[in-house]
């Protein structure tokens, strides 16, 4: 039995991918053994501490692209609160600890609901700014902070009537370390760690598919605040002295190298970090000649390793068809499967009524300025049916679909959903009702797998039904990608995938939200007269499941093929509505795409 145990343990120690983290923690763990001096023990306890920061950030720059510039700024609000305390109150660290790393989530949650609408270069200046204001206020507030002066007398860490030495404060800060890394691991391959990259990978298409933006965003801000905090609550007892430099801008940057140079994962990570740390240290004797040495260092692996210190693919779920998978000339594709046994209905997935009105709207108009894209148009789409919306370029359809998915604010008039008011719902939400869509110009995650696509439709759903049978998100996605013919290419990262895969993809999204209405927007232009029968084909059977199909499209043969009614706009107004036949010899139809003929 113990020879079991012990093989099992020694499979997971040599496995490939944990023997270089296994590694470096046993290196950790030795460090102050084997270097035997202070000032390499204090250098390992800064390492750690920075180590620490910069796990909270990567979750927020790397997982979900937010430029945050204020980290010193929450960093620095802890520190302080932990320190004023000790040295006001004389509470013990066990109680401020929590105080301190509370008040730098709650200072960053605040900034962040504030923040919210900005992103990139944006948010990075607004975030710059806080920071800044936050340095002057430490520097100024003498009465409370001491200024410039300083906070001196900041007693060391105590456990009962222990007080930690230096090789307390190292491994204390190491374990800190380790679990950190553990939580963000673990978060980094959940639901959360998806919702945050398809935040990152496309803020649209993540809202579209029912995710909310806004929430993802700032628990990625609490996170990484909530570990600034403790290692911001850490620092003072550490060094025994806190003053305004620790608010300066020289922390950030030097985060900021440290989680690009370290590729977004945790072994990269800590190897930026100790690069970052103990270069300047080994170099100490060039004096101010030291920081050119980590600056020329720093620009040589950039050019080295440009992408950084990765280390391994991250998928962010477990993708079930990479396990135990056939051989690829055993995979049966989605066109074999469909010339074999036909195409397997999407049924149940709305369990809708025949013929009950879906969507409804009315005296609906959108002015951009001056311009009047959409002027009192009405509509209706019933389950089941396939509705198209054609007109010439720039009629207002694209407008009309981002209206009626919250994408636009509506001027004027109401969209109805089911017999409920949307039009000031936010577009997660009116994806939850109900209303899914692929877009015009693709709206995919790129950097995600195929598979992962699919799920972020499932992020914020928990039962899901497929042919009136209970089952998992994953058999669901599975299941949807099998439909629209992309079986066997779920662990395929997205960009590398063909156009018209991509166009099923998104189809593929779509109905992993269980929908009761689709809008597909162009949903064949650009693909050959094969890929659109395919996708026609598609669309019949998503119609005969009984969900709704509202189709914007171009190509005439198809829009005549496959509507069960056609809406024609021109110039933001609804000229004529009708069956393909009436469409076809419509006069004004014909005059909004052909002109007037001359007399």
């Amino acid at each position: 039995m113990k020879t079991k145990a012990g093989g099992a343990i020694a499979a997971i120690i040599f496995d490939r991918g944990r023997l270089l983290p296994f590694t470096l923690i046993l290196l950790s763990v030795l460090f102050p053994f084997i270097v035997r001096d202070d000032y390499w023990t204090r250098i390992g306890v800064l390492v750690l501490l920075y180590y620490i920061v910069a796990v909270g950030y990567n979750a927020l720059l790397n997982h979900t692209g937010q430029f945050d510039s204020a980290i010193a700024a929450y960093f620095s609000i802890s520190a302080y609160v932990s320190a004023l305390l000790d040295v006001h109150t004389g509470w013990s660290f066990w109680v401020t600890l929590p105080l301190a790393a509370s008040s730098a989530c709650v200072i960053a949650v605040l900034v962040g609901s504030v923040t919210l609408r900005f992103s990139g270069d944006y948010l990075a200046i607004v975030t710059l700014a806080f920071s800044e204001i936050n340095r002057l206020i430490i520097r100024n507030w003498i009465g409370v902070t001491r200024g410039p002066l300083g906070l001196p007398g900041i007693s060391d860490i105590s456990f009962l009537s222990y007080e930690f030495g230096l090789s307390d404060y190292y491994f204390f800060c190491l374990l800190v370390a380790v679990l950190a890394a553990l939580v963000y691991r673990r978060l980094a391959v959940s639901r959360i760690g998806l919702g945050w990259a398809s935040v990152k990978e496309n803020v649209i298409a993540s809202a579209a598919t029912g995710n909310n933006v806004s929430g993802y965003k700032l628990t990625s801000i609490l996170f990484c605040s909530c570990l600034v905090g403790i290692s911001g609550a850490i620092y003072p007892h550490f060094i025994n002295f806190l003053d305004p430099s620790v608010a300066s801008l020289d922390l950030f940057f030097g985060i900021l190298i440290m989680v690009i140079l370290g590729g977004g994962n945790l072994i990269g990570l800590f190897l930026s970090v100790l690069i970052f740390t103990l270069i300047p240290e080994v170099f100490r004797g060039l004096l101010v000649y030291r920081m050119l040495m980590l600056g020329c260092v720093l620009v040589a692996l950039m050019n080295i390793r440009p992408e950084g210190f990765q280390y391994g693919q991250l998928f962010y779920i477990k993708i079930p068809s990479l396990f135990n998978r056939r051989r690829d000339n055993e995979i049966e594709t989605g066109f074999q499967r469909a010339e074999r046994i036909g195409f397997e209905p999407v049924a149940s997935i709305a369990e809708r009524p025949h013929g009950e009105v879906l969507l409804t709207v009315e005296g609906l108009s959108k002015d951009f300025g001056g311009l009047k894209a959409l002027s009192k148009v009405g509509l209706k789409v019933h389950a089941a049916e396939i509705v198209s919306l054609i007109g010439p370029n720039g009629a207002g359809k694209t407008t009309l679909f981002n209206l009626v998915t919250g994408l636009s604010q509506v001027t004027e008039g109401s969209v109805k959903f089911m017999n409920t008011e949307i039009s000031d719902l936010p577009p997660y939400k009116i994806c939850r009702l109900g209303i899914a869509r692929t877009f015009q110009n693709l709206n995919l995650m790129e950097n995600l797998s195929v598979y992962e696509n699919v799920m972020v439709s499932r992020l914020p759903r928990q039962s899901s039904k497929w042919n009136g049978k209970e089952i998992t998100d994953q058999e669901l996605c599975l299941e949807c990608l099998n439909f629209v013919g992309l079986n066997g290419s779920e662990g395929v990262i997205t960009k590398s995938l063909p156009y018209g895969d991509k166009r099923r993809l998104e189809l593929a999204r779509a109905l992993a939200a269980e929908p009761k209405l689709i809008l597909v927007d162009e949903p064949t232009a650009g693909m050959n007269q094969v890929e659109v029968e395919y996708f026609i084909s598609l669309l019949k059977k998503i119609r005969e499941s009984g969900i709704g199909v509202f189709c914007i499209e171009h190509n005439m043969t198809v829009a005549m093929g496959i509507s069960d009614r056609i809406m024609v706009l021109d110039y933001g107004v609804k000229i004529a509505e009708g069956t393909a036949k009436e469409i076809s010899e419509n006069q004004r139809v014909i005059e909004a795409y052909l002109g007037r003929q001359k007399c």
